[in-house]
């Protein structure tokens, strides 16, 4: 769903797009013919999707806060599984072929 979210967010971290996902809803600051063009962007997004159902969207959201806040990106765990979730085979939520 194309968003504003997103779209402000892109303007902050000074990217030409940008992608944020809460629960089941991937919002993104460009159109979605771009970003379903991005496979390795859509994995990654997909890959959030399945964190938010494992631990919760409370859950999910502390714990993904307190990995940005004390790891950095480079030691949060979730954006490691999902930049490795990129280069996956298949879609995937949770382990299941995205449908």
């Amino acid at each position: 769903e194309n968003s504003a979210i997103a779209k402000i967010l892109a303007k902050i971290k000074h990217e030409p797009t940008y992608a944020i996902t809460f629960g089941k809803t991937i919002f993104i600051s460009c159109k979605r013919e771009e970003f379903f063009a991005q496979t390795w962007w859509v994995k990654h997004e997909l890959a959030h999707v399945g964190q938010y159902e494992r631990y919760g969207t409370l859950p999910f959201l502390g714990l993904y806060l307190y990995y940005s806040i004390f790891h950095h990106k480079n030691g949060n765990r979730f954006e490691i599984e999902a930049e490795v979730a990129e280069y996956s085979g298949g879609l995937t939520v949770q382990g299941k072929p995205a449908k």
